[in-house]
């Protein structure tokens, strides 16, 4: 089977292969520009494409939703509308970073010290993050002066609903975390392996799901895991994904 069969084959198992196809260009909501490329795998967070420059994975979320239609991204999917959603909203703010940096190249806080703008390494509604010589540190952007407050677009509501909605996650972690603790594990036995089980409850809310999805998606970024944790790990995701899919439809 050559490479051009494999990877029709390999796209058609995760999307109608009615609905394949590629846009002429693709343009990306970060400003990057592809041309004359081939899809060689989409999941339901990332596109990754192969042109001359090499290969590029591409979150959805710096995707146009009509050229996400023309690649086959199934858009009515509660776990790629949850990713997309988290990937704009990262966007937006880094794009609103970038802007800051052009128009400033430093920044005097209330305590006096004055940071480079190229220090920030993460920037949302309530705060932002820079980093110097002793490590990261974090400060209130209602603390700091208006000036600098009407610069980032400061925002006291949006901050308000930011941090309710930060501490909602912090609960369902919280609670997920219990739920989990307290489900017993099951396990079956395959020949002469053992294959571990969540056997998380099947009526886990929604922000439970949520919470314990993210939490094993953080694990599965971790390059530390062993092969045989990161099979087990992948199971977790698969069973939640099914949870989050049900509780949508519920």
């Amino acid at each position: 089977m050559n490479r051009r069969v494999c990877l029709v084959v390999l796209l058609s198992s995760l999307f109608p292969l009615s609905l394949m196809a590629v846009p002429e260009k693709l343009q990306t909501l970060d400003g990057n520009s592809y041309s004359n490329f081939s899809v060689s795998n989409i999941n339901n967070s990332h596109v990754k494409i192969m042109n001359s420059k090499g290969v590029h994975n591409i979150k959805l979320g710096q995707i146009k939703d009509e050229d996400l239609k023309i690649l086959g991204v199934n858009l009515s999917d509660p776990i790629v509308i949850e990713n997309i959603k988290g990937q704009r909203e990262e966007l937006k703010w880094a794009i609103k970073l970038e802007e800051i940096r052009k128009q400033r190249d430093k920044l005097t806080l209330p305590s006096g010290k004055v940071i480079d703008t190229k220090s920030i390494t993460d920037l949302n509604p309530m705060a932002l993050t820079y980093r110097d010589a002793t490590g990261a540190k974090s400060i209130q952007i209602g603390d700091l002066p208006s000036e600098i407050r009407e610069l980032f677009g400061y925002n006291k509501a949006q901050a308000d609903a930011y941090a309710k909605n930060i501490q909602e996650q912090i609960n369902a972690q919280k609670l997920a975390a219990s739920v989990s603790q307290q489900g017993q594990a099951k396990t079956s036995t395959v020949g002469n392996k053992m294959l571990s089980s969540s056997g998380y409850p099947s009526n886990m809310t929604k922000d439970q799901i949520i919470a314990e999805r993210n939490k094993v998606r953080t694990q599965l970024r971790d390059k530390s895991v062993s092969a045989a944790d990161r099979k087990i790990l992948e199971g977790k995701k698969l069973e939640l994904d099914d949870l989050l899919r049900k509780a949508n439809t519920k």
